[in-house]
């Protein structure tokens, strides 16, 4: 995790009974405390609702379609749960850590190839 992060996610005071909240944090989806728990959203983002509005489609919308189209067919509702699933999970993963894709550096790492 990015120092920025790590200094904003680790404070106490930005973790209400009911999730993480911080206006200084960019970041929309955020790890959970302690982190193998999974993420949560940072509800002090204007995008945290559409985010888990969107989220909850992504996994529902295919998972209805199967159970209407193809009611009999248990195995593929379970295989299309199970995928729905790991991709909301791995789309969590990246957007908690949006410095990973984006090539930002901290305040004290100069890029690669800068030399002074």
């Amino acid at each position: 995790m990015h120092p920025l992060d790590e200094k904003y996610w680790s404070k106490r005071d930005n973790w209400k009974w009911w999730g993480y909240r911080c206006l200084e944090d960019p970041r929309v989806i955020v790890p959970k405390q302690p982190r193998w728990t999974g993420y949560t959203l940072n509800f002090a983002r204007k995008r945290a609702l559409p985010v888990l509005a969107g989220l909850g489609v992504l996994i529902l919308l295919p998972i209805i379609a199967c159970i209407i189209l193809a009611p009999q067919k248990g195995g593929l509702i379970l295989a299309v749960s199970g995928a729905m699933i790991a991709l909301a999970v791995a789309i969590c993963h990246k957007a908690a850590n949006p410095r990973s894709w984006t090539n930002q550096t901290s305040p004290n790492q100069q890029p690669e190839g800068i030399r002074h």
